[in-house]
């Protein structure tokens, strides 16, 4: 569950990967499943994640271990060039990086994209889970 704006999800997301508006569209659909929640570093997630499982969603987790710039480290250290993918699901490099120094954790040949307010961002998590 890819726990980032809309803006941020233009620039790139994990294949597959699904909002929050979607699975709460119809949380019975993943009942049976173990939704992992991420976000560029992994505080929004964390905070997507107490407030899913707070209305009582207990199969959702929250990814950690870097969120999308720990998973684009291991998967650009492993070979793949493209990890990610763009709306029309083409492979790319592109991620959202939250702000610019973040970018060189994405990994060798990702390329780093800024454009969020960090502290409106973290502001708004941070009312999401009072």
């Amino acid at each position: 569950l890819d726990a980032r704006s809309d803006e941020e999800r233009n620039v790139s997301m994990i294949a597959g990967a699904i909002t929050k508006d979607d699975f709460l569209v119809n949380p019975d659909k993943y009942k049976d499943s173990t939704v992992v929640c991420y976000c560029t570093v992994g505080y929004i997630s964390g905070a997507c994640t107490l407030e899913l499982r707070n209305q009582g969603h207990l199969n959702v987790k929250n990814m950690g271990d870097g969120a999308l710039l720990g998973y684009t480290l291991h998967k650009t250290s492993a070979g793949v060039s493209k990890p990610l993918v763009k709306a029309d699901g083409s492979a790319t490099n592109d991620v959202h990086t939250f702000m610019d120094d973040l970018a060189p954790l994405a990994g060798e040949g990702m390329v780093g994209k800024s454009f969020a307010d960090p502290p409106a961002v973290l502001e708004a998590a941070n009312a999401a889970i009072k």
